[in-house]
């Protein structure tokens, strides 16, 4: 990602409107549970991701900023290039 908020190390996470586009190319689409969507099962983090508010008791705790302040998904898996 090419945005870093140190002080919001550890946080939850949840991306801005245009934000969402590149934390999915970043993560999302480079991810092995993305495969799912191909067989017409979205990730359940990125469903969530996209209709929940960060408050929602439902939202994905996997969304958080790194310790360097970083967006990341914990759940993120490196799919087969």
């Amino acid at each position: 990602m090419p945005v870093k908020f140190p002080v919001m190390a550890g946080k939850p996470y949840r991306p801005g409107y245009d934000e969402d586009v590149i934390f999915m190319d970043i993560w999302c689409d480079n991810c092995a549970h993305k495969n799912c969507v191909r067989e017409n099962r979205p990730c359940s983090i990125l469903e969530a991701m996209q209709r929940l508010y960060m408050d929602h008791e439902g939202y994905p705790q996997e969304l958080v900023y790194d310790e360097e302040g970083i967006p990341k998904c914990t759940a993120f898996t490196q799919r087969d290039l």
